[in-house]
């Protein structure tokens, strides 16, 4: 009972962070010169549109981690952020962030396993983005690839 009433304070908590009427920082000069040798991704604006396209879930997801977890990701080195819950149309997921060697990998799992995902992977690199599903076996198979 006790875990079933910490996660669903996780969920209300998520919601509020992570609504769709945040606020995102915009920054110029040195701040935003150092935003694109991290990951151009982070800096750009188009890209949460472009993928919003796509994949509904994937693009909430690009425009939290444009917004909220900004600070978090600008970091040296290769990384993987983990634990993040959040709600897209009432359905929520968990994610996935890292980063190797200059690729950006996002991934995003269903709370609820009755929740089926078409695109389920999405890497950045610093003019590309790609949507895959991957199965439980490994294989990938690309959806949705562009540039920005």
């Amino acid at each position: 009972m006790r875990l079933l009433l910490f996660l669903f304070s996780i969920f209300v908590w998520s919601s509020v962070v992570c609504g769709q009427d945040q606020h995102c920082p915009h920054f110029s000069g040195a701040v935003k010169h150092r935003l694109e040798e991290q990951g151009r991704w982070l800096a750009s604006t188009s890209l949460q549109n472009r993928i919003l396209q796509r994949s509904r879930v994937f693009g909430a997801l690009v425009k939290i981690e444009q917004c909220k977890h900004l600070l978090d990701l600008i970091r040296d080195g290769d990384f993987v952020v983990g634990g993040l819950y959040f709600v897209v149309d009432g359905s929520p997921f968990e994610a996935l962030v890292g980063r190797y060697r200059g690729t950006w990998t996002m991934a995003v799992v269903p709370y609820y396993k009755t929740n089926v995902l078409d695109a389920n992977l999405l890497e950045i690199t610093q003019h590309k983005w790609t949507l895959f599903h991957r199965d439980k076996d490994g294989a990938r198979g690309i959806l949705a690839t562009g540039d920005y």
